[in-house]
C-alpha cells in the first residue's frame, strides 16, 4: 500500500499546518506525531475509517488526540488522500466537494 496526496487535500493540509503554527503552537509536537501515526495506521489497516457521510467509498480516519481527520479513498494498493478535515466545523470539505 501506499498513500497519495491528491490536489484536493492541500487546502486541509495548509489549515492544520496553519493551526498548529499560529493557533495552538504548543500542540505543534503532539499533531505531527499523531499525524505520522495515523498514516501509519492507514497503511497497515486501509479499512481502519468509517464511511464518511455515508459515502460508499469514502472514508474517514480520526486523528487521535487533535481535531482534525483524514478523508480518503482506496482504490487498488493506494490510499488516496481526499481532504484533512477540521472535525469542529472550522473549514468547510471543499477538497471533498471538488473530488466528486
Amino acid at each position: 500500500m501506499k498513500i497519495e496526496y491528491l490536489d484536493t487535500s492541500e487546502d486541509g493540509l495548509l489549515w492544520m499546518t496553519r493551526y498548529y503554527a499560529r493557533v495552538f503552537s504548543a500542540g505543534r509536537k503532539n499533531g505531527r506525531a499523531q499525524f505520522a501515526k495515523a498514516t501509519q495506521q492507514l497503511l497497515e489497516n486501509p479499512l481502519v475509517g468509517r464511511k464518511f457521510d455515508g459515502l460508499e467509498n469514502i472514508r474517514e480516519c480520526k486523528i487521535t488526540r487533535t481535531p482534525f481527520s483524514i478523508i480518503y479513498t482506496v482504490v487498488g494498493d493506494v490510499i488516496y488522500v481526499i481532504d484533512v478535515r477540521d472535525q469542529r466545523g472550522l473549514r468547510m470539505v471543499a477538497g471533498l466537494e471538488r473530488f466528486e
